[in-house]
């Protein structure tokens, strides 16, 4: 028994000395990481202190730099018929879930070794990787995402001045909304395809050019609603496209054009509904310009000029339009 129990602590002992040995060696690795830390934050702090000082510099470098980038993550995106970013999130949480049992698993064996530093150094380590991995995606996210925040927005590009509000403005746009709440059908939301909305916009991107033209389909998602902009991606959840989310799409191609401000990417999420040769989509961007106006001009009494139809449909759009530009009808409808 004292035979097997003094094998045993030496078989300990050496255990112990060779963990000690390569923790020694990689503790060293340590100045690596807060090297890498410290530049990648030091780069991404400098970029956004720039960028929220001016508005020339953050137009320029979004316009030069970040637009490249989305093309590339565009390009990426449409590969997949599914959400890439659902699989990175499949991919994070498996990562997680995967180093949480390693650690259990590397803390007893830590602790019936008798050396609970094993432990601490393999916790250390997994923290220094959690962090160089999120510095990493915050500098993807400030390159690609954060000039948007203090360039020159939509309407300063395009000079756009809301359309007044008159009688005739109402009947026009009450009548446009009960005709085509008669025309939409079944089959017309079925004709909704993967083309539908990139042509939507490609097709307001020949009156507005600053819009671009990097658009990929829109994907349905676990997750995720509208814009994601790690990978440039438009996202719904419901299987059936309700108005709601139809403008939440165009909003998250709106966002992937650079505009993120709520009177822009609404703006141009209504425009393009207007002119959308699709049936649906013209009849969602009405509606969602009857709820601007009733959100934001309450003293207006459009409702009293729709029908039922058009009433339970605006009931039914969640999205509360904070936009108070407002597209004139008569070079859309």
């Amino acid at each position: 028994r004292f035979s097997g129990l003094k094998y045993k602590n030496k078989d300990n002992r050496r255990f112990i000395m060779a963990e000690n040995k390569k923790i020694q060696i990689k503790f060293i690795n340590t100045r690596i990481y807060i090297i890498i830390l410290a530049s990648l934050l030091s780069f991404c702090g400098l970029l956004n202190i720039m960028f929220f000082s001016s508005v020339i510099f953050a137009t320029n470098f979004y316009e030069n730099i970040s637009v490249k980038l989305k093309y590339l993550l565009s390009a990426f995106s449409a590969k997949f018929n599914f959400s890439v970013a659902d699989i990175v999130v499949f991919i994070l949480i498996t990562l997680l879930c995967f180093s949480c049992i390693r650690l259990v698993i590397y803390f007893i064996k830590s602790k019936k070794a008798g050396n609970i530093y094993l432990f601490t150094y393999r916790l250390k380590k997994t923290l220094l990787n959690s962090c160089c991995f999120l510095a990493t995606a915050f500098m993807i996210f400030t390159l690609t995402f954060m000039p948007v925040y203090n360039r020159l927005g939509f309407m300063g590009y395009n000079n756009i001045h809301s359309a007044s509000i008159d009688d005739g403005y109402l009947n026009r746009l009450a009548e446009s909304a009960n005709t085509l709440s008669e025309g939409v059908t079944d089959p017309d939301k079925a004709g909704i395809n993967e083309n539908t909305f990139i042509v939507t916009m490609n097709k307001l991107a020949l009156h507005y050019p600053c819009l671009g033209d990097f658009y990929t389909a829109p994907k349905k998602s676990m997750f995720f609603a509208g814009y994601v902009p790690f990978t440039n991606e438009a996202c719904y959840k419901s299987k059936t496209l309700s108005p709601s989310e139809i403008i939440d799409i165009m909003e998250g191609y709106a966002c992937s054009s650079g505009f993120v401000s709520a009177s822009d990417r609404q703006y141009i999420a209504v425009s393009a509904c207007l002119k959308s040769d699709n049936t649906y989509l013209k009849y969602c961007g009405v509606l969602a310009l009857i709820n601007t106006i009733n959100k934001n001009y309450p003293d207006k009494n459009i409702t009293a000029l729709l029908n039922r139809n058009v009433i339970k449909d605006i009931e039914s759009l969640s999205s509360v339009s904070k936009s108070s530009y407002l597209p004139e009808l008569n070079s859309i409808l």
